[in-house]
């Protein structure tokens, strides 16, 4: 019974997919890349007052950032259904923030709480509320960095390939993802790989590097050192 539920929830999503590329060819920007940051203020295993205050001040000076030194117009996918981001920005029209409670949603459901399967369906979340498949390349960036040099790297991308992929990797040759670029039609192959593989996210894009036309981008300082989420690693570029 729980094969089924499962088997009818990712066949679901999959058709949702594959319609929202029906209609990419009547409504496209298919010149424009676009900046996606994703969120969470309230995780599922940190919901201190403390850490919440460090997110959201971080995620703020970085969303300011980002607004004084581009002039990029900036997707946020917040995962943990905060509105205080959007309330901030709502008269903003470069910022465009989705909150959902990723936790609660039917996504997770009968899937494990784990960082890929967060990553993964935030990212989807984003793809069909923003109908992110009208645009060319998707530049996925974790909302805890700030990148200055991020909209000389969407204009200099080159255009020939589907996947981007992180400059710095693990010491095991793994491709990190605190920031990735793709196609916006190939987001449909990179979710159902981490659905089929049921690997972390890093090692299905390791997978899906050497199978498909895919370029490293290049080396990306951040502007300040921030602390990682997961292994609370101090972060200098990506």
């Amino acid at each position: 019974m729980l094969y089924l539920i499962n088997f009818i929830i990712i066949f679901i999503i999959f058709y949702t997919l594959n319609k929202s590329n029906l209609i990419e060819d009547f409504e496209c920007n298919k010149d424009k890349n676009i900046l996606l940051l994703t969120m969470c203020i309230n995780t599922f295993n940190n919901n201190s007052k403390k850490d919440k205050k460090y997110r959201l001040d971080l995620y703020k000076k970085n969303i300011d950032n980002y607004l004084k030194n581009t002039n990029l117009d900036i997707y946020i996918v917040e995962s943990s259904n905060d509105k205080i981001l959007k309330n901030i920005y709502k008269d903003n029209n470069r910022i465009n923030i989705h909150s959902f409670d990723l936790n609660n949603s039917k996504y997770m459901k009968n899937f494990p709480q784990s960082s890929t399967f967060y990553e993964i369906f935030s990212m989807y979340e984003a793809y069909k509320h923003f109908k992110l498949y009208k645009y060319n390349n998707i530049i996925k960036v974790t909302g805890r960095y700030y990148l200055p040099t991020i909209e000389k790297s969407l204009d200099n991308l080159d255009n020939n390939y589907k996947l981007y992929v992180q400059h710095r990797e693990t010491k095991s040759k793994s491709k990190q993802t605190e920031i990735i670029g793709f196609k916006s039609y190939y987001f449909k192959n990179i979710f159902n790989e981490v659905i089929k593989q049921n690997k972390i996210f890093e090692h299905t894009i390791t997978y899906l590097s050497k199978k498909d036309k895919c370029t490293n981008l290049p080396r990306l300082d951040l502007e300040y050192p921030v602390r990682r989420g997961g292994d609370k690693k101090v972060i200098y570029y990506l």
